[in-house]
This record gives C-alpha cells, structure tokens and sequence, in this order.
C-alpha cells in the first residue's frame, strides 16, 4: 500500500509481533515505535522494519510518499480518521 502524507501529517499504526517494512518512496518521514528506543528518519529509497507488540506513529517531517507492508491496510485504514494535522493523508493505492 502506498500514502502520500503532506508536511506534518501522522499516522498510527498498531503493530502485533510479525515483521512490517515501511520505505520512504518521496520526502522524509520520522517513525518512533514503542518498545524501541530508536527513532528513526526515512529518506527516499530507505526501508525499516518493525516489529510489536505496541503502537508506531510516522510523520510526515515534509510532503512524502511512503509504502507499507500489505498487512497495515486495515489498520491504517481504521486510523486515517485519526491523523492529527486533519485531511493530509490520502491512500494512494491499496
């Protein structure tokens, strides 16, 4: 699945204890995961990986384009409605 996420857009994503990838297609995106004492910043073309039990938030540091695992649709779905900085995320392809 693939979002485009204006700057200052975030998302949340509840992870469980399988592997997710996100990649930074465009922009630059910050992702912090709870659990992980590491934040990390995407740049286009770099991937990471999480895992869970908890919660990832990711954030839009300027306009980006980003492409999750399939296994994040329904939750990223379920938590578009609660992006924080109102209509700045939008579901490019599923």
């Amino acid at each position: 699945m693939v979002l485009d996420l204006l700057k200052g857009a975030m998302m949340s994503v509840e992870l469980d204890r399988r592997e997710r990838l996100v990649r930074c297609i465009e922009g630059r995106v910050w992702i912090t995961s709870e659990g992980d004492p590491r934040d990390y910043v995407l740049n286009p073309g770099r991937t990471a990986s999480f895992r869970g039990p908890g919660k990832m938030v990711v954030e839009a540091v300027e306009e980006s384009r980003i492409a999750i695992s399939a296994e994040f649709t329904l939750a990223v779905r379920i938590n578009e409605e609660r992006c924080l900085h109102g209509q700045k995320l939008r579901l490019v392809d599923a």
